[in-house]
C-alpha cells in the first residue's frame, strides 16, 4: 500500500479560470509551491455554488474577465456580501478593485504564486525556490553550432564569475573545441538573459543534435541543455509550442543514445565527465538501460522503447531538483529534510506529470499510464509498499525495475552490476518482473 493517505493538504485555493492551458500551468504551481489543494472552476457561478454547499477555502484567485463580463467584480462582490473574509488575487488590472482585491498581471504567474504563499503563511523555506541565482549554467557543446551568441556569456573563475565573450560576438569553434577537450564543460548566462538564450538556443540545438557526426560525449553534453531548456520552457509557459518543439529535440537525442550507448563502465565514465546532475544521468540512463531491456524481451518493439525514452525524459519533469528526484522510497521521503510542500510535491508528481502530458501532440498510448504508475500506485500519488503488484501495465513494471536498478548504480561509487543484478532478481522473483530482471540481466551483460 502507498503512504499516499500521510499526505494532507492543509489550505483550499479556489481558481476561477476559463482558459484550460492557464489552469493547468497555474494551479500546478499554486498546488506544488503552497502544498494547497487547488480547485478549479470555470466561472464566478461555480464559485458561489461551492460556497452555497458549505465547502470553505483560504484564497480565491480569479481572472479579471471571461467572454467580455468581468468576472473578478462578480467574485469580489459575492465574497463582500457573503461576509467571508476571504482574500481574493485578480489576474489583471481592474481600477475597480484597487483596494478591494490585490492586482497582479496575468502574465505574472510567479508573482501570483508568491503572493498566494504570502497570503497563506507559505514557510520562507518553501519560497526559496524563487529566489532565483544571478547566473545560470550551460553545457559548452552546446557553442558548437553558433557563429555568434545572442547575450553576455560568463566563465566562473577563481576571482567569481567573469565576462567571457559578449552579446554579438563571433564564435571560435576550435577554441570552443579545446576548451571542452581542457575539461571547461560550463559557461555562464545573467538570470535576465536566460529567457532569451534558451529561446535562441532551442534552434540552434535541433541543428546540433541532427549533426550526424556528433560525438556520443558532446551529444551527452548538449542533450542535457535541451532537457534542462524544456524543463525551464515548461516551467514558465506549460506546454506551449515552443516547448514541444524543444522537448522533440531532446527525446529524439535520447533515443539515438540508447542505440549508439557504449556498456555501463564507458556510459558512467562519459556521464561523469559531462555532467554534474543527478536529475539528467538518471533520466538518461533509464531511457538507454529500458530500450535494451525492452530488446531482450519477446514483446518488446521500437513503439514501446520509444516509449520508454519518452517517459524517460518527462517522468521528473516536475520536480527537476536533485534533491528530489534522488527519492525513490515512502521512507526516504519521510527521511528527507525537505520542507512539508515540496514533500507534497515529490508524492504528486507521477500525477502531475501525467496531467501535463495531455498537452503533449501525438503522445504514444500508454506513455501517460507508465509515468502514472512509475513509483508503483495506480493514480500517480506516493510510493507502493508492494514491490510485485501485477495491476501495473507491462511497460511500467520495465520502467519500475529499470528505474531500480539505475538508482542503485548511481547510489554506489564503484557498482557492482552483477551483485546489483542478483539482489534485484531476490526483490522481483514473480510473474512480469522476474521476466524484466531475465531481460535486463541480458541486456547489460
Amino acid at each position: 500500500m502507498s503512504d499516499e493517505n500521510e499526505i494532507q493538504f492543509q489550505r483550499k485555493i479556489l481558481f476561477v479560470e476559463s482558459s484550460s492551458a492557464m489552469r493547468k500551468l497555474i494551479a500546478n504551481n499554486l498546488e506544488l509551491y503552497t502544498g494547497s489543494e487547488v480547485i478549479c472552476m470555470k466561472n464566478s457561478e461555480e464559485l458561489s455554488e461551492y460556497f452555497k454547499s458549505g465547502e470553505s477555502a483560504n484564497l480565491i484567485v480569479t481572472e479579471d474577465m471571461v467572454d467580455g463580463e468581468y468576472t473578478s467584480l462578480k467574485v469580489v462582490y459575492f465574497v463582500n456580501a457573503q461576509q467571508l473574509e476571504i482574500p481574493v488575487i485578480v489576474m489583471g488590472q481592474n481600477p475597480k478593485l484597487e483596494g478591494k482585491a490585490i492586482l497582479i498581471d496575468r502574465e505574472n504567474w510567479r508573482g501570483l504564486v508568491k503572493e498566494a504563499a504570502k497570503l497563506l503563511e507559505v514557510t520562507s523555506e518553501v519560497m526559496m525556490e524563487f529566489s532565483v541565482p544571478e547566473y545560470y549554467p550551460f553545457q559548452m557543446a552546446c557553442l558548437l553550432t553558433m557563429t555568434k551568441v545572442p547575450v553576455d556569456l560568463y566563465l566562473d573563475e577563481e576571482d567569481g564569475m567573469n565576462t567571457w565573450l559578449l552579446a554579438e560576438s563571433s564564435i571560435d569553434r576550435e577554441k570552443v573545441e579545446s576548451l571542452i577537450f581542457d575539461g571547461l564543460q560550463t559557461f555562464y548566462v545573467s538570470r535576465y538573459h536566460r529567457l532569451e538564450f534558451v529561446n535562441f538556443l532551442s534552434t540552434e540545438l535541433y541543428q546540433l543534435l541532427s549533426d550526424p557526426n556528433l560525438t556520443f560525449q558532446n551529444r551527452v553534453a548538449v542533450t542535457q541543455a535541451a532537457m534542462d531548456s524544456s524543463c525551464y520552457l515548461i516551467e514558465q509557459f506549460g506546454m506551449d509550442k515552443k516547448a514541444i518543439q524543444t522537448t522533440r529535440t531532446a527525446v529524439e537525442s535520447f533515443f539515438k543514445m540508447a542505440l549508439l550507448s557504449p556498456g555501463l563502465d564507458d556510459l558512467l565514465d562519459v556521464l561523469s565527465k559531462n555532467t554534474n546532475s543527478y536529475t539528467y544521468k538518471h533520466s538518461l540512463m533509464i531511457s538507454i538501460f529500458g530500450h535494451h531491456l525492452i530488446s531482450k524481451l519477446q514483446w518488446g518493439n521500437t513503439e514501446q522503447q520509444k516509449i520508454i525514452g519518452l517517459a524517460a525524459f518527462f517522468h521528473d519533469v516536475m520536480i527537476a531538483d536533485d534533491r528530489m528526484t534522488c527519492i525513490h522510497s515512502t521512507q526516504s521521503l519521510k527521511e528527507s529534510s525537505l520542507p512539508d510542500e515540496q514533500k507534497i510535491k515529490v508524492a504528486r508528481h507521477a500525477f502531475l506529470t501525467s496531467e501535463l502530458l495531455s498537452k503533449y501532440p501525438d503522445l504514444p498510448m500508454g506513455t501517460d499510464s507508465v509515468i502514472l504508475q512509475h513509483h508503483g500506485t495506480l493514480n500517480g500519488i506516493g510510493f507502493s509498499d508492494d514491490h510485485l503488484d501485477n495491476r501495473l501495465s507491462p511497460l511500467a513494471i520495465v520502467f519500475l525495475v529499470t528505474e531500480d536498478f539505475v538508482h542503485r548504480i548511481l547510489a554506489s561509487e564503484k557498482p557492482d552490476k552483477k551483485a546489483i543484478l542478483h539482489d534485484m532478481s531476490l526483490k522481483y522473483d514473480k510473474g512480469q518482473y522476474r521476466k524484466c530482471i531475465e531481460a535486463l540481466e541480458k541486456a547489460v551483460s
